[in-house]
C-alpha cells in the first residue's frame, strides 16, 4: 500500500507532504529541510494519511495535482523543495528550478540566521589555510563587486574586513566623507575601473582624489569633521 501524507508540526505548524511505503507510526516523515526542521525543533508532529492506493499511476497523479494546487516549493507553509511526485524521491539527474533554488537558500539563511549556528574553530582555521593562497579570476571577481555594489559600508565593517586579511584594505568616500565602499586590497579597486597606482598615491596623501572620490587606507580612515574642507579647498 502506497500512502500519501502530510506531516504538521505541532511546535511550528510547518507542514510537509510525502510518500512512503511505510506504517506511519514511528515515521517522521523524509525530506532535507524537513529532516533539519525536526533535528531543531523536535519530532512533536501530527501524521494526516491524505490517500493510499496500490495504483501507482493514480498515486503520482495526486501527488502532483496535490504539489501544484498547494503550490508547495514556494509556500512558506511547507517544508517541501521539489513537487511531490508519489515517486521513489528526488529523481537521478533532477535540477531544481530558480524558484525552488531561492527558496533552498532562504530557508538555509533563516535556519542559520535564528540558530546562531557558527563554524567551529577548527572549521575557521581549515577555510582559512584553503582560502590563503586561492586567487580568484576577473571574472569571479567583477561578481564579487557587482554583489557588494549596493551595500552600505560602515566604519566597522571596513576595520573586520582589513583584520581578517594580510593586505591592506582601503576605503572609497564621496567627496562629503561618506564611505561608498571597501576594498581588501589595491588589487580590488581594478574591478571597478579605477587605477592601484593612483588609489595608492590618494592613501598616501600625494594625490587629493582619484576619478571624484577620496581615497584612505583602513588604518589611516577620513576624519569625521573639518577633513573634507581641508583637503579640497
Amino acid at each position: 500500500m502506497i500512502t500519501l501524507y502530510i506531516a504538521t508540526h505541532n511546535k511550528t505548524g510547518l507542514k510537509y507532504f510525502g510518500k512512503t511505503t511505510k506504517v506511519l507510526e514511528g515515521y517522521y516523515g523524509s525530506g532535507k529541510y524537513w529532516k533539519r526542521h525536526l533535528n531543531k525543533h523536535g519530532k512533536d508532529i501530527s501524521m494526516e494519511i491524505w490517500y493510499q492506493d496500490e495504483n501507482q499511476q493514480a498515486i503520482t497523479n495526486l501527488a502532483i495535482m496535490f504539489s501544484e494546487t498547494y503550490n508547495i516549493v514556494e509556500s512558506e507553509e511547507w517544508a517541501n523543495l521539489i513537487d511531490e511526485n508519489g515517486l521513489d524521491g528526488c529523481p537521478l539527474g533532477y535540477k531544481h528550478t530558480d524558484k525552488s533554488k531561492d527558496k533552498i537558500k532562504a530557508k538555509r539563511a533563516k535556519q542559520i540566521m535564528s540558530s546562531g549556528w557558527q563554524h567551529t574553530e577548527k572549521t575557521k582555521e581549515k577555510i582559512r589555510k584553503k582560502r590563503k593562497h586561492q586567487k580568484f579570476s576577473l571574472e569571479t571577481r567583477k561578481k564579487m563587486s557587482v554583489a557588494q555594489s549596493n551595500r552600505i559600508y560602515t566604519e566597522a565593517d571596513c576595520k573586520n574586513m582589513s583584520d581578517k586579511s594580510p593586505r591592506r584594505a582601503v576605503i572609497r568616500y564621496d567627496l562629503t566623507g561618506n564611505i561608498i565602499k571597501c576594498y581588501l586590497s589595491l588589487d580590488y579597486v581594478k574591478d571597478d575601473g579605477f587605477q592601484p597606482s593612483n588609489v595608492s598615491k590618494c592613501c598616501s596623501g600625494e594625490y587629493t582624489t582619484s576619478k571624484g572620490s577620496i581615497w584612505r587606507y583602513k588604518e589611516d580612515p577620513l576624519e569625521p569633521e573639518g577633513s573634507i574642507s581641508s583637503l579640497l579647498f
